[in-house]
Parts: C-alpha cells; structure tokens; sequence
C-alpha cells in the first residue's frame, strides 16, 4: 500500500471516528503557518505536519493556501493524530475536506509528511538512539487495518 494511501486511509478514519466529547475547532486555534496555538491554552500547540518534517520543502503560497483554507472552512475540527509532550500532529477537517489533503494536492508538500510520527516502541534500534526512552506519546488515531 503506497503512502498517499495510508494517508488518505488515516483521513477517511479521522472523518469516521469523531468520537471525542470536547471539539476543537479552528476558530479556537490560532495558526501561523503549519503551526497552531491554543487562544485558551497557550501551551496546547499543534503541528499540520507529522513529526521531523518542518523543515520539509515546500511551495512559496504554503502559508497563503492555509490562511485560504482556514477562511474558508471557519467551522473545521481540529483531529489530534498524534501527541507528544510539546505538540500535536493534527488533521483539520470539515466534512469530507482536509486541509493536509489540501496542502498536498496543491504541491506545498510530499504526501509523507502528512504520516503519522514513529513512537519509541516502533522505531528502529539505530532510530533509538536519537530519542530519550522516556517521552509521553499518545496516538489519537490509528492507521485503518
């Protein structure tokens, strides 16, 4: 299964699955660029990227389509994917929009960034040893099976 995929796999779920008691929609974020603050919890930070891809390459209108994209999906959920102690990997999703899907479609980045990060126990040993053992993750959502 190639990557575009999974990701688009990982997005039908996140649709699928909105299960959580407390939403969070994009008004309650604020975003500059791929990354998002929480305008209540300051220290809630979100990425739209997956985990050692911000300095990915990507389009000179990044920043532009997401403003776009955010005006005009101002009722968009904000779907944790993943989380570690500093951040969280979210989708925003409105309906059967993304706005990963979007940035990808529109050339800003590769579809591999959109993946979710490897955690401790599914890294490499080589990997490993980049990481403390210790760190706090958690996945939201899972790849579909």
């Amino acid at each position: 299964m190639n990557k575009i995929t999974v990701f688009f796999l990982t997005v039908f779920f996140a649709i699928s699955c909105k299960n959580s008691n407390e939403k969070l929609t994009v008004s309650d974020v604020k975003f500059q660029s791929i990354f998002g603050i929480h305008k209540k919890d300051p220290k809630q930070v979100f990425c739209l990227l997956g985990t050692n891809f911000f300095r990915a390459k990507r389009s000179e209108n990044t920043d532009q389509l997401i403003e776009k994209w955010i005006y005009n999906h101002p009722k968009a959920e904000v779907v944790p994917v993943s989380s570690g102690e500093l951040m969280t990997y979210c989708l925003l999703v409105d309906q059967k929009e993304t706005i990963n899907e979007y940035l990808v479609r529109n050339g800003c980045f590769e579809g591999r960034t959109m993946i979710r990060p490897q955690f401790y126990d599914e890294m490499s040993s080589e990997m490993k040893k980049n990481y403390p053992k210790d760190t706090k993750e958690i996945v939201h959502l899972e790849k579909a099976k």
